[in-house]
């Protein structure tokens, strides 16, 4: 079954939301009215037009600064070198590259000419890129110049072949110059986008679901359109903000930041970590959005005291918890900012629960509760489920976190393969996230019930960790777990039964086995230990909970 079908056979499952929806312990946001907007690609195209005077955004590196009219030429000119290759009815473009001021111009095109995008990170290893190109492959992929080896190699493996466009110099690939140069004619004075469904997909970017290997989750147009319009309402977004972010577009806040700027009005400032005390100074930033490791590395980089943070009025983390000790701490840096958490997931469109800071009310929560994630979006549902019973239960009672929309917001599904079973049975999308929220109606993360880990932010497949770990040949059997870390959010451990004849093999020649093949991000950081017997569910499942609360209590 392809794409398409599968998106249609996941819309109507979760939109059938059954009787449940009454039930008095469901909390309810205030709804919306959906209304049929012509594609994401329209909606910038115009909003570009709109404040084409306006700075888009600010390159720290090159000293760049781009308004959206040159922003939007550069687009255009793209869209017209993507259109004139003629790639086939509803194509894929890939994005390999990192947070630059050139690495939004392929996406914005594909939008325009309403293509689907799929994003990848550039710093992964040949294996997962194979992985990832192999379930989504794309006819064109723009890409960061240090990234082109690997994909090489990757396409190689695969032999699936697509063109590659290198920001930067290339002997062997097209560049992205070459794209960015006036064609014949006046096709630029006269481009319009294409119109599009709501429900279209628009952009297909990599998580994990609850379980398993990671999964192209399809984005819909009406969802990158519901969220970006949310977050510029949520953010107070005007032409005067000024925007600092470090996330790079294979993650979903990244793509929604990159929208609200554009429906706003407002610029962005694109650096590095260690560069951003300087332009937060330098440039008056108004609204910084971190996940909380990239929050402790803000922290961790000397400022120095001539540097001023007064412009700084509101500060966003989401992506995991942010702790007592990181609060405080950016607190005392930005004494002028409101900082909140927020809650959300690819497979929402983005945001799920948020603090308005502009909205009295919200404030005022937010002031008395600081280590909540908010309260529902306009137009969600929530409810706790009790993962034993299946019983919604009240306030202050922590469950799994199930959320509803009825609108084009959540995912169209998995790219070539099955989601339903994201669902549950009334058609409400499962996160697995631990949960629970209070009488006023504010929501609490308080762990995962995914087997999917995180590192710094970053998804990370135990399963694909223990494949590794099992190809050892003193292994018998592997499972990594994820042990808690107060800055970076897992470390992985793997525990491990040996082979009878291999029993004298040291848990250091098993770490350093892992490191030589994995990423940076994957490995044990937290160790290895050796078991004589792992337990195991009737379903052939590792007890993966039961070996973390064995560790967790020194009993391995």
């Amino acid at each position: 079954m392809d794409e398409k079908n599968y998106c249609e056979e996941s819309k109507e499952h979760k939109t059938n939301n059954g009787k449940s929806i009454d039930h008095p312990f469901i909390v309810k946001a205030e709804d919306i009215k959906e209304r049929e907007f012509l594609g994401i690609g329209y909606e910038i195209f115009w909003h570009m037009k709109k404040h084409k005077n306006n700075v888009a955004q600010f390159g720290w590196k090159n000293a760049i600064e781009e308004t959206y009219a040159s922003l939007l030429q550069k687009s255009i000119r793209t869209a017209l070198r993507l259109k004139s290759k003629n790639l086939g009815e509803d194509p894929i473009i890939a994005i390999c590259a990192s947070n630059h001021t050139d690495s939004v111009i392929p996406l914005i095109a594909s939008f325009f000419l309403g293509y689907r995008v799929v994003s990848l990170d550039c710093t992964l290893s040949v294996t997962d890129t194979l992985h990832l190109i192999q379930q989504v492959p794309p006819v064109i992929m723009f890409i960061d110049e240090q990234a082109v080896p690997t994909m090489e190699t990757a396409m190689a493996r695969s032999e699936k072949y697509f063109e590659l466009v290198v920001f930067g110099t290339s002997d062997n690939h097209s560049v992205m110059s070459e794209y960015l140069m006036r064609m014949d004619g006046n096709e630029e004075e006269t481009f319009e986008p294409v119109k599009v469904s709501n429900k279209k997909t628009a952009i297909i970017l990599f998580s994990s679901g609850t379980t398993g290997l990671p999964k192209g989750i399809c984005i819909p147009h009406g969802g990158l359109l519901y969220q970006t319009y949310n977050i510029c309402h949520s953010y107070n977004l005007s032409q005067s903000s000024l925007l600092l972010y470090f996330t790079p577009l294979y993650w979903i806040s990244s793509v929604i930041l990159i929208m609200s700027c554009i429906f706003s009005g407002s610029s962005r400032v694109v650096c590095t970590i260690n560069e951003a005390w300087t332009a937060i100074d330098k440039y008056k930033i108004t609204t910084i959005f971190l996940s909380p490791y990239l929050a402790s590395l803000l922290i961790s980089e000397e400022k120095d005291n001539s540097i001023s943070v007064d412009s700084v009025r509101s500060i966003r983390t989401a992506g995991t918890k942010l702790n007592e000790i990181m609060r405080k701490r950016l607190t005392a840096l930005f004494p002028k900012a409101v900082i909140s958490q927020s809650y959300g997931q690819t497979e929402l469109s983005g945001g799920g629960m948020i603090f308005n800071h502009d909205n009295e009310n919200d404030y005022l929560l937010l002031k008395r509760k600081p280590e909540s994630c908010g309260k529902p979006l306009p137009g969600f549902c929530i409810k706790i489920v009790d993962r034993d019973t299946g019983k919604i239960v009240g306030p202050n009672t922590v469950g799994e976190l199930c959320l509803n929309n009825n609108h084009s917001i959540f995912m169209n599904g998995y790219f070539n393969k099955d989601s339903s079973g994201e669902y549950d049975s009334e058609g409400w999308l499962k996160t697995g996230d631990m949960s629970y929220y209070d009488e006023d109606k504010c929501f609490y993360i308080v762990g995962r019930y995914k087997e999917m880990l995180k590192y710094r932010g970053f998804h990370i497949q135990p399963q694909m960790v223990e494949r590794i770990l099992e190809t050892h040949p003193a292994v018998k059997e592997g499972v990594v777990v994820g042990i808690e870390h107060e800055i970076d959010g897992d470390h992985l451990m793997g525990i491990v039964t040996l082979h009878p004849d291999h029993i004298d093999i040291s848990v250091k020649d098993l770490e350093i086995f892992v490191e030589a093949q994995v990423q940076e991000r994957q490995r044990l950081r937290a160790g290895v230990k050796i078991v004589t017997e792992i337990p195991w569910t009737s379903t052939g499942k590792p007890k993966r909970k039961v070996l973390k609360e064995m560790v967790e209590k020194g009993q391995l």
